[in-house]
């Protein structure tokens, strides 16, 4: 047979590629379409085959669609072009083919492009086939690292997954598949995944970045968990994939490099803690072990050895360590971790433990105590404000009975500050999280009620809002029990929800005033010694 020839081969006697990982049934409308098309039009463009040493069967090299469409119009024969190719060439041909369909699923492209890749073809030349950035194709190669529950997420069409982009799974491919699975349950968990953006998945996973230059242990210890090696030569960087991760740089201009396995980090930050625990229990009997409000768990293992033992840093309050009672805490999990600060605990500068009855009350003491009340009254009235509602009764026994009367609020304060966007409303709930409540009412903020809502772009917004409320109101309480509530998370959440927190914060200021008589006490709290002025006497008349 001549090369190039055309000629009418038994459909017995072909085989598909092995390196052909498209998928084809026989419900599938695009192939039914072509078998109609050659039904009544005729095969255009035949096959391309080689022939199989010591075998009279051929491998299809391009044209398996079409091959597939001759089987459902039950052909015995097919036109076909007889090429002669080494395996190598074989799998280019069939790959590159592949590459320049338009109906390839993503995953179906990276398969495609890590044939090519393993055959010893450059990034550069795909590229240049493909007339795509290398930077697209080392992105689109890498989905073949999905992790399987990734994978059959995308298959599964009551999955919000199923809904994403190529864009949206390259961002989760990039990850090692321990943390891969830990996303997938932290998304299934607070998130609801078929309507979120590129940009939103971009800041949701910014939080489980970890900065190498952040590490409390020298990123160059080979010895600080031996079967893990450095930091520094370790693959699990993002300076190792440069062409899946955005540069970062700092304000100094430089490349900021990021750790990609948690696991990794959680097990040297155990490690790195057990020795310094160890050091400074010698020198310090009083140490304590502190985290960091709203952290604990969330980059330190479950299992660490000190799980149930530390306490949160709003317990104290912060302290110098020349303060008379200053005990050093030692940072275990959240932001410092690894650090150590000074700390008093909140009931030695209290005046039930330390004074005796009767005794003056400190003014510093004094403030300390105002501040809490006019940071929980602020907080709620932001809560009353996301809940339309009056004061809990409860709230007299936790000493907040004066809060906002909700029915005087007047109509600039009606929530939320201003009319928020879908997008915002997404940003609201990336950074906040929202309620995952299983009831179907809607009265209790549903967040699994979305798919029962899609294309109602008014209602999914509006249950968006309640859900992501839900969350702030749950974080807003949980500061109302604690003995030194930050008011900074409260700030916060009026920036996101654009509510004027300054006015607010008036309005408690107004409502909670320093007392008058505080100006008649020493620092000591005792009342300050008067002075008599001296008077003239009195010019007797002449």
């Amino acid at each position: 047979m001549k090369k190039d020839t055309i000629h009418n081969i038994q459909m017995s006697m072909l085989i598909p590629s092995p390196v052909n990982q498209r998928r084809f049934t026989k419900k599938n409308g695009s192939l039914k379409e072509l078998a109609g098309s050659i039904d009544s039009q005729g095969l255009l463009q035949p096959i391309v085959i080689r022939g199989l040493s010591g075998s009279e069967l051929y491998e299809i090299v391009a044209g398996e669609r079409r091959f597939r469409a001759f089987q459902l119009l039950k052909r015995e024969s097919i036109p076909a072009i007889i090429k002669v190719m080494t395996d190598q060439e074989a799998r280019e041909a069939t790959a590159t083919e592949n590459l320049q369909r338009e109906d390839l699923t993503p995953l179906e492209e990276a398969e495609s492009i890590r044939v090519l890749l393993s055959e010893g073809v450059e990034i550069k030349d795909i590229a240049d086939r493909l007339g795509k950035s290398t930077r697209w194709v080392a992105r689109r190669s890498n989905l073949t690292k999905l992790a399987p529950c990734w994978i059959k997420a995308t298959t599964d069409l009551s999955s919000g997954i199923s809904k994403w982009g190529a864009v949206h799974l390259e961002l989760i491919a990039r990850y090692p598949e321990s943390r891969q699975r830990e996303l997938l349950e932290d998304i299934d968990h607070h998130y609801d995944s078929a309507i979120m953006t590129v940009e939103e998945i971009k800041q949701w996973l910014s939080g489980g970045m970890l900065l190498l230059s952040s590490a409390p242990w020298k990123v160059t210890d080979e010895t600080l968990v031996p079967s893990r090696g450095a930091c520094t030569a370790c693959n699990c960087r993002s300076s190792c994939s440069p062409n899946l991760f955005d540069a970062v740089s700092s304000k100094k201009g430089v490349k900021k490099d990021f750790c990609l396995s948690k696991e990794c980090w959680g097990l040297k930050l155990i490690a790195h803690h057990t020795t310094q625990i160890s050091k400074l229990k010698e020198e310090n009997k009083d140490l304590v072990l502190v985290h960091v409000s709203g952290t604990q768990s969330d980059i330190l293992p479950t299992n660490n050895p000190w799980a149930g033992s530390t306490k949160p840093d709003h317990n104290f309050l912060d302290a110098k360590k020349k303060d008379k009672g200053s005990i050093p805490a030692y940072i275990v999990d959240g932001p410092g971790a690894g650090s150590i600060k000074y700390v008093k605990s909140y009931e030695s500068y209290s005046s039930s433990v330390k004074r005796e009855a009767g005794s003056p009350i400190p003014l510093a003491e004094r403030k300390v105590a105002l501040n809490k009340r006019r940071t929980i009254r602020f907080i709620t009235k932001i809560i009353q404000l996301l809940n339309y509602e009056q004061p809990v009764q409860t709230a007299k026994e936790r000493g907040t009975d004066r809060v906002l009367d909700a029915e005087k609020l007047d109509d600039t304060w009606t929530f939320p500050g201003k009319e928020l966007s879908n997008s915002e409303i997404y940003k609201l709930i990336a950074s906040f999280g929202a309620a995952s409540h299983t009831s179907n009412n809607l009265s209790s903020n549903t967040w699994k009620v979305y798919n029962s809502l899609k294309g109602e772009e008014k209602e999914l917004s509006k249950i968006s809002l309640q859900c992501a409320c839900v969350k702030i109101i749950g974080e807003l309480r949980t500061l109302t029990y604690m003995q030194n509530p930050d008011k900074k998370f409260a700030d916060q959440v009026c920036k996101a929800l654009y509510l004027d927190s300054e006015r607010l914060w008036n309005m408690v200021l107004e409502e909670i005033k320093e007392p008058k008589i505080w100006t008649t006490l020493n620092a000591d709290g005792t009342i300050k010694e008067k002075t008599v002025p001296k008077t003239t006497k009195s010019k007797s008349k002449k």
